[in-house]
C-alpha cells in the first residue's frame, strides 16, 4: 500500500488506475488507507473479532460431542452460530476437519481386538459399576481386574465413588497384592484424578486410558463388571429388599464367586489359582519399571510422525499405541484383526521401522 501511493505522490498517476495496474480492487485499498489512518492492521484475519477469549478445549470437547459421518458433521450450523463472534468459522472448520479425522482414526482401530496371554500382574484394568437394588436403591462396585488371570478385585461404595476413594482402594490393592506395570482405565473424570495419578505415580504404575466413546476397548473389566453383577444377583434374588448392612456379605460371595468360576481360558483353573501361585512373579522394580517408561516414551514420539503441535486426545492416542506395542512384543496381547485393517490408521509406519 505503502508502494501505490508513493507512486500517486511522485508522479500524479490516479489511485484507480493504480490499483488496476497492480491487480488491487480500488475499494480494498480506500479501506486498507482507512484502516491505516486509524492506526489498525491493514488486513484483518477474516470471520468476526473475537469479543473475549475463548476456552479452545471446551470448544475442542463440543466439536468431538458432535455427530460425524464420513465427510460431513451434523449440528455444525448451531454450533458456529453459537460461537460466531469469539470463533472464525475458518477456524470452526479446521476443529471439525480434525475431529472427523480422529473419529475416523478411532473406528478403523476398533475393527481389532486383543487376545491377553496368562501373564500374572502385569496389567489390571479398572472402571466403576453402577448395581441397582431390588428396593430401588443403587451402589457401585469399583471393579478392579487383572487381565492375564482374570482375578477380580470390587471395592463398593453406596454412591458413585469419589477420586479420593477410588485412590485409597488402589494403594490398598497394590499393598496387597503388588502394583500392576500397566492400568488401563476409561476416562472417567473419577479415575484420572490428581489423587489416583499419584498413587500410580508413587508404584510406577503405567497408565493408558481407551478411547474416548468407545468402552468395549476396556473390553476385559467391562466383561468382569457384567460377570459380577450376574453373581450378585444370583445372591439377593427373591430378596425385596436388600438391609444396607447385609451388603458387605453379599458383594463379598459375589467376588469370591466370580474369582473361583473355573474359566477355559486358565486351562480348566479358577483366577484365584492362578493369581494367588503366580502374582508375585511378575513384580518389578521402579528401576526396571523406568527402563519400560523411557522406552514407551520414546516410541510414543515416533508414533505420529510429527510430535508438534498435537493435542491431549492425539498424545493419549500415541501413548496407547506404543503401549499396545509393547505389550505384543513382551508376548502378553496377541491382536487379532481383519486383514485390511492398518493397526495404526493415523500414523506413520515409524512403529514397525522400530519393532
Amino acid at each position: 500500500m505503502t508502494t501505490l501511493t508513493r507512486h500517486h505522490q511522485e508522479q500524479g498517476i490516479a489511485l484507480r488506475r493504480i490499483c488496476q495496474a497492480a491487480h488491487v480492487g480500488y475499494r480494498s485499498f480506500l479501506r486498507w488507507k482507512r484502516r491505516c489512518g486509524k492506526g489498525e492492521p491493514a488486513v484483518h484475519e477474516p470471520g468476526p473479532a473475537p469479543l473475549g477469549p475463548l476456552d479452545m478445549e471446551s470448544v475442542w470437547e463440543r466439536v468431538r460431542s458432535l455427530h460425524h459421518g464420513h465427510h460431513r458433521t451434523r449440528g455444525t450450523g448451531a454450533l458456529y452460530e453459537e460461537l460466531r463472534h469469539g470463533l472464525s468459522r475458518r477456524k470452526l472448520q479446521a476443529f471439525i476437519r480434525h475431529a472427523r479425522e480422529e473419529q475416523q482414526a478411532d473406528r478403523a482401530a476398533a475393527q481389532w481386538r486383543l487376545e491377553w496371554r496368562i501373564s500374572f500382574g502385569r496389567v489390571w484394568a479398572m472402571d466403576t459399576k453402577e448395581v441397582p437394588l431390588p428396593d430401588g436403591t443403587r451402589f457401585w462396585f469399583q471393579t478392579i481386574r487383572d487381565l492375564g488371570s482374570r482375578y477380580t478385585l470390587a471395592p463398593f461404595g453406596t454412591h458413585h465413588p469419589s477420586g479420593s476413594e477410588i485412590a485409597a482402594w488402589l494403594e490398598e490393592a497394590f499393598r496387597s497384592h503388588g502394583a500392576p506395570l500397566f492400568l488401563r482405565m476409561d476416562n472417567a473424570e473419577n479415575e484420572n484424578c490428581p489423587e489416583v495419578m499419584a498413587v500410580l505415580a508413587r508404584h510406577w504404575v503405567i497408565p493408558y486410558n481407551s478411547p474416548l466413546h468407545y468402552p468395549r476397548y476396556n473390553g476385559g473389566v467391562e466383561r468382569a463388571q457384567s460377570e459380577l453383577q450376574d453373581e450378585f444377583e444370583d445372591w439377593t434374588a427373591g430378596l425385596a429388599v436388600v438391609p444396607p448392612e447385609h451388603l458387605p456379605v453379599y458383594a463379598a460371595e459375589a467376588v469370591h464367586g466370580l474369582n473361583h468360576k473355573l474359566r477355559p481360558v486358565l486351562g480348566g483353573r479358577h483366577a484365584c489359582q492362578v493369581f494367588t501361585r503366580d502374582a508375585g512373579h511378575a513384580i518389578l522394580t521402579p528401576g526396571q519399571r523406568k527402563e519400560i517408561v523411557d522406552e514407551l516414551a520414546a516410541l510414543a514420539a515416533v508414533l505420529p510422525g510429527d510430535e508438534t503441535g498435537l493435542n491431549r486426545h492425539q498424545v493419549r492416542r500415541a501413548w496407547r499405541h506404543a503401549v499396545e506395542w509393547w505389550l505384543e512384543k513382551e508376548g502378553i496381547i496377541r491382536v487379532i484383526q481383519t486383514p485390511s485393517v492398518n493397526r495404526f490408521p493415523d500414523e506413520t509406519c515409524a512403529v514397525i521401522c522400530v519393532a
